[in-house]
């Protein structure tokens, strides 16, 4: 008897216990429950704060980026207008091709000859003056009608040939000439490696110039240095592991480096979300005006990662590029949770470039 009622303690021991430890544990979960649910609602607050705020300030970013580019390419098309414009350039093509008649020689001889030589050393200071004055310029070329480059301050293997039909008609410096002499207008070649300057990366500006009677005597065209159309803005140096800024043409190849630097020029294809709905926006034909307000939004970017992203069209005188702007989405988080106020974040983030 006494060994029943002793075992009937002890089982109610052990329930007890067993009661104890699941009241214990379900009051415990109750507690915690909450506190999880406000740490994941307080988490996922900060983290929507944080993408908003790498969104808004990419956006603004983004917009000076494009309207920097643009306006300097505005002022290269003014500063080559004005020197077609200058009498000086049409007076040296002018004697030029009249002293190359003259001689009855091969261009590739003439240009070589004394004539040629001391028509040059009398009439081309002006030309030798804005060479010198911006340092943008690798090139000044005077080309006339028929294609012929009669004349470039460089003096590179280029000068004395035909660039409609000699061995650099294939160029996109060739085509875009023979375009800009067919309607009259300012154009740029876009880039390319020319092989005359050692492969260099080259963009070339073309214009007609025209004489006193307001005909067409030839071109004027220039070449322009590719360091210096993106070193105030796009130095691969000062690419980042959270931001990147990159040019891409329309055939969705890089105009410039993103991780390899000039390697990736003209070679590395793109093909991201944020490209291709630029392509859709603004390519041919373009469904959107150049204008319109562009937002933010995320998706995986070219190295394979999420980012945070946003394109702006630029328009550069028959050239269709577009400018994408890129933060790393999860290290744009991390770095935001380590500064205690919104401004901290955006100085560290977003830090445009003087």
């Amino acid at each position: 008897m006494n060994n029943k009622n002793q075992q009937e303690s002890i089982d109610k021991i052990i329930f007890s216990h067993s009661i104890n430890r699941t009241l214990l544990f379900w009051f415990l979960l109750l507690a915690l429950a909450p506190m999880s649910l406000v740490s994941w609602i307080s988490y996922h607050q900060a983290a929507t704060g944080l993408h908003k705020a790498a969104a808004q300030n990419l956006e603004h970013m983004a917009v000076a980026d494009s309207k920097f580019i643009q306006n300097w390419f505005n002022y290269r098309f003014t500063d080559i207008n004005s020197e077609a414009e200058d009498p000086h350039t049409a007076e040296l093509l002018q004697k030029l091709q009249a002293g190359w008649q003259s001689q009855h020689q091969p261009l590739a001889e003439y240009i070589k000859s004394y004539h040629w030589a001391k028509i040059v050393e009398e009439y081309q200071q002006d030309l030798i003056t804005m060479m010198r004055y911006y340092d943008y310029i690798y090139d000044l070329f005077l080309i006339d009608p028929q294609g012929n480059i009669i004349y470039s301050v460089a003096h590179e293997s280029d000068l004395g040939t035909n660039l409609f039909s000699g061995k650099f008609a294939a160029t996109n410096f060739a085509k875009t000439a023979q375009t800009s002499l067919t309607s009259g207008k300012t154009l740029f070649s876009d880039l390319e490696r020319y092989q005359p300057s050692n492969n260099i990366l080259a963009g070339f500006i073309i214009t007609p110039v025209l004489n006193k009677s307001g005909e067409k005597i030839g071109l004027l065209a220039v070449q322009l240095q590719y360091e210096q159309i993106f070193s105030s803005l796009i130095n691969n140096n000062q690419q980042t592991k959270i931001q990147q800024r990159y040019a891409v043409g329309h055939d969705g190849i890089l105009r410039t480096g993103l991780t390899q630097g000039q390697q990736e020029v003209l070679v590395r294809h793109i093909n991201t979300e944020q490209f291709k709905l630029w392509l859709y926006e603004h390519g041919n034909p373009k469904h959107m005006a150049d204008n319109m307000q562009e937002s933010a939004f995320e998706y995986i970017g070219p190295n394979g990662q999420k980012v945070i992203g946003i394109h702006h069209a630029i328009r550069l005188a028959g050239v269709n590029w577009v400018l994408i702007s890129e933060v790393d989405t999860k290290e744009a988080l991390v770095l935001g949770s380590q500064y205690s106020n919104k401004k901290q974040i955006e100085e560290h983030l977003f830090k445009i470039d003087e």
